[in-house]
């Protein structure tokens, strides 16, 4: 099993069964270091939300280790959980409670909010970050998908956490809003000094925002590293079938241009 560095959040030999059926296999992740966003990329079943699960002490893994700087994370670790933040893609059903309240009553379960004297600042600070101060009277029942989704990262920012995972947060968001979730994720991850995980299905919004990338391919991982080196035409033909190119936009960026699928036997490990 690999050593692991002791800065920001790494696991070395992760091995995680759900039933019978084993789903991350053998997966090591290099320190994600604070400050940073790392995007976790892999088609539907390479395991994203499994090792996000495990990775937020939800899920128990049946070998490997886990660390936070210089501690041992274990997934029954009450201490470790209370540090970070995991927002799942499904989120719960809706229930009769104003915007505000339901920050409010997040922030209340932060280590910090008993000591805060300015809490409703606090509170009405962090909505604002998002631009939810105009539902802040609004009632969860009342709003659409992607303001739910929004209020749910609020409500997990509220909490101040050393670390944030997070499982397509962007996914009901329409364009304008997706723009300032990722510019507030980038800039309370940089501020805060956060470990920030996001598992993305759009590999050109993983482009955009990703410092890093890790690529999951079947419970295994591909690659990871920076995205112009993760992010190939051939590794995206192992991990998601694809027949792609990689060009750029009048900015230099790259953009991913996907042409078809690809069979299987077309992207065997021996081309990559």
């Amino acid at each position: 099993m690999n050593s692991l560095v002791d800065t920001g959040l790494a696991c070395a030999g992760l091995q995680v069964n759900r039933g019978r059926r084993r789903v991350l296999q053998d997966v090591s992740l290099q320190p994600l270091p604070v400050g940073s966003i790392t995007i976790l990329l892999g088609a539907n079943g390479s395991g994203k939300t499994t090792l996000l699960k495990a990775l937020a002490g939800l899920l128990a893994w049946q070998d490997g280790s886990a660390r936070f700087h210089t501690r041992t994370v274990a997934a029954a670790d009450a201490d470790w959980r209370a540090q970070i933040a995991y927002m799942p893609q499904d989120l719960p059903a809706p229930v009769r409670l104003a915007v505000f309240e339901a920050v409010r009553l997040a922030w209340e379960l932060a280590p910090q909010a008993g000591r805060h004297p300015r809490g409703h600042e606090a509170i009405a600070g962090t909505l604002a970050e998002l631009g939810l101060t105009a539902l802040a009277e609004r009632y969860l029942d009342e709003l659409s998908g992607g303001q739910r989704q929004l209020v749910a990262l609020a409500q997990i920012l509220a909490r101040r956490p050393a670390a944030l995972l997070l499982d397509e947060p962007l996914a009901a968001l329409d364009l304008h809003n997706q723009q300032r979730v990722i510019a507030a994720i980038r800039r309370l991850t940089a501020d805060r000094g956060l470990v920030t995980l996001i598992a993305l299905h759009d590999v050109n919004l993983a482009l955009q925002l990703a410092d890093r990338v890790v690529l999951l391919a079947e419970g295994r991982v591909l690659a990871q590293g920076d995205p112009a080196d993760v992010i190939t035409p051939a590794r995206l033909a192992r991990s998601h079938g694809v027949r792609a190119r990689i060009e750029h936009d009048s900015t230099g960026e790259p953009l991913v241009r996907v042409d078809g699928p690809v069979h299987r036997d077309d992207s065997s490990p021996a081309s990559l």
